[in-house]
């Protein structure tokens, strides 16, 4: 039967030039422009030039953007294009093509896509070209779903909350519980395991990366696995994907060019076909059920049933709260408390622990609180840790001026509203242009639309007590050695971590000291990891290509990178070197905070202008 063939070439006179993506194409048609022979004028600029991934954009005199694939497989393989003025270029459309296909009732069932599935008819006497060949058969579906909408408002809530000991009246699983647990284990697995599936939208090709979302559970294994493949990747970080985190997934940039044809197929076959379109991809994130937080730490587990009644929530104590009432973007606050040698008054270590119920009612920021989070005194925001949320009331900004980082009074002040060191603000604000301070209540953990009351305070633990606020597992300190590592720690430094981990081995606890040194080492990891990914970013976006990497000549900065070798060297405008990693080694000079914000700034702008550039609607000039 004919087929229509969606394939869209483009012409440069007599010559193929590649074929139009489907976002570029689906532009087209809603112009209602997509027809054989349509003249178009762009100017063409190469983005990838590896392989099967080669692609060029096109830009149009309204600066509109058309993307063209598959560059290496026509006329113009191995071409590159910086076109400084428009060219004139042809759509080609293709003609139906016959294609062997099934027939239910009269009616087209499908497509035979498999070369042993028409081999097997074939034998069989069932395939015969031209022919329509009738044939007894059993049809089933290789899968089934079931999609389920349920209308919150018919959703009823106990009046009485009944734990599970009261239900069975024992901590051991009876043989009612336990055939309760065996019937729902499967559809329990699939509701609550995330699929997996690839991406690649507007701005993800615009910088030559594609993007793989998979069950959070599963982000190591995952990772190992890229790697083995020689894919290039990197973890988006969480606070970049908060709604997909909430969802229980975490996301991988691949550099689509590193990605082998091989593995592409395999990647394509197990998770399905590439989503292409923004909108596709947030439905497809949104229909995925919110991931539930755990409300309390995990050694509350083993408590007893008495235990377990005195500390947990009850019904009057929890306030449901609805998204809408959600101000503005969550602000981050997955950050060691910097105590620079002094004692830690309370017993945690981090910004997002130390609002939950231990007196932090502050943050402070290198730009206006209101305008970068998008709300105001009064409204009910969200603050973000990495296994936690806090609902908090948005209190009063004010500008920090220059007098006040330098006073100790107001040092003293401010070290008391946000637990930091008073020695902490000078040496992170110093220097910047605008420093903003932004009051807060936390009102408690927001867990699935609730709002729940904190656990209760703990009392300070000494340098030498352990701390329970912080779950640790010795995967924690493994982490914790690689962080040092690829920091360029040195080789004692090291060595005492592994003897912390052979005391924790053995049964030992972290000590509160030990703790904080962790959470400094792999924060200060992720500060250089985003620093890199915005790196790398900016190259992709502004970087001219050539046989050593790719190189960005800024205004302040310069930068050099080589994906494939895994070096990146930032350098200030005179040459002094302030970020140099080559071959998995890593020396810093001066990387301050100003540094820091600079990229994120530079960040912040790629966002806005591949924000302008989805907006704009396809307007070609004939």
């Amino acid at each position: 039967m004919p087929v229509p063939d969606k394939t869209v070439k483009i012409k440069i006179d007599a010559l193929t030039l590649g074929e139009l993506d489907n976002d570029s194409l689906q532009q087209l048609k809603q112009v209602d422009y997509l027809k054989n022979g349509n003249p178009l004028k762009l100017k063409l600029t190469s983005i990838s030039e590896a392989g099967d991934q080669a692609f060029v954009l096109g830009e149009s005199p309204n600066g509109n953007l058309l993307k063209i694939n598959k560059i290496n497989f026509y006329n113009f393989s191995g071409q590159t294009f910086n076109d400084q003025d428009y060219r004139k270029l042809t759509i080609e459309t293709s003609a139906s093509k016959t294609r062997d296909a099934v027939f239910l009732n009269g009616e087209p069932l499908g497509v035979l896509h498999f070369k042993k599935d028409k081999d097997a008819l074939r034998q069989l006497g069932l395939l015969k070209t031209g022919q329509l060949t009738s044939a007894p058969a059993i049809i089933e579906s290789n899968f089934s779903v079931i999609c389920a909408q349920i209308d919150p408002k018919t959703v009823e809530y106990p009046t009485i909350w009944t734990k599970e000991f009261q239900a069975f009246g024992t901590q051991s699983v009876n043989s009612q519980q336990q055939e309760m647990i065996e019937s729902s284990a499967k559809i329990l697995h699939h509701i609550k395991e995330r699929p997996t599936f690839l991406f690649s939208t507007e701005s993800n090709k615009k910088l030559g990366v594609m993007g793989l979302a998979v069950d959070n559970q599963k982000a190591d294994t995952v990772n190992k696995w890229l790697t083995a493949q020689k894919v290039e990747c990197q973890q988006v970080p969480i606070e970049d994907v908060i709604r997909e985190t909430k969802k229980g997934l975490a996301v991988f940039h691949l550099v689509s060019s590193s990605i082998p044809p091989k593995t592409l197929e395999n990647m394509t076959k197990k998770f399905g076909g590439i989503i292409e379109s923004n909108l596709e991809y947030q439905q497809r994130v949104n229909s995925l059920a919110t991931r539930p937080q755990f409300l309390k730490p995990p050694e509350q587990a083993a408590q007893s049933p008495k235990e377990q009644s005195r500390h947990s929530t009850s019904p009057q104590d929890v306030q449901n709260v609805t998204p809408s009432s959600i101000k503005g973007k969550p602000i981050p606050m997955n950050y060691p408390l910097m105590m620079h040698g002094d004692t830690n008054p309370i017993p945690v270590n981090t910004c997002i622990d130390a609002m939950r119920g231990y007196g932090r009612t502050h943050t402070t920021r290198a730009y206006q609180p209101y305008k970068q989070y998008g709300f105001k005194e009064g409204d009910i925001a969200l603050a973000t840790g990495i296994d936690k949320q806090v609902a908090f009331r948005v209190g009063k900004q004010y500008q920090i001026t220059p007098d006040m980082i330098a006073d100790p009074v107001y040092q003293q002040q401010w070290a008391d509203m946000e637990k930091h060191s008073p020695k902490a603000l000078p040496e992170l604000f110093t220097g910047f242009g605008q420093v903003w301070g932004l009051h807060l209540e936390p009102l408690g953990d927001y867990v699935e639309g609730f709002i729940v009351p904190f656990p209760e305070p703990q009392n300070r633990a000494s340098p030498n007590q352990t701390v329970q606020t912080q779950s640790v597992t010795i995967d924690d300190l493994r982490n914790w050695y690689n962080a040092a590592d690829k920091l360029g720690k040195s080789e004692n430094y090291k060595k005492r971590i592994v003897e912390v981990a052979n005391q924790f081995k053995a049964g030992e606890q972290l000590s509160a000291e030990a703790l904080t040194v962790m959470n400094q080492d792999t924060f200060e990891l992720e500060r250089i990891s985003r620093l890199t990914q915005i790196a790398q970013r900016i190259g992709m976006v502004w970087g001219k290509s050539n046989e050593n990497g790719t190189q960005v000549l800024g205004k302040i900065y310069d930068l050099a990178f080589n994906i494939q070798q895994r070096d990146l060297t930032i350098s200030q405008k005179n040459g002094e070197v302030i970020f140099n990693l080559q071959s998995g080694q890593l020396q810093t000079n001066k990387l301050t905070p100003q540094i820091l914000q600079t990229f994120e700034d530079v960040n912040t702008q790629i966002d806005k202008i591949l924000a302008k550039s989805q907006t704009q609607q396809v307007d070609l000039q004939r």
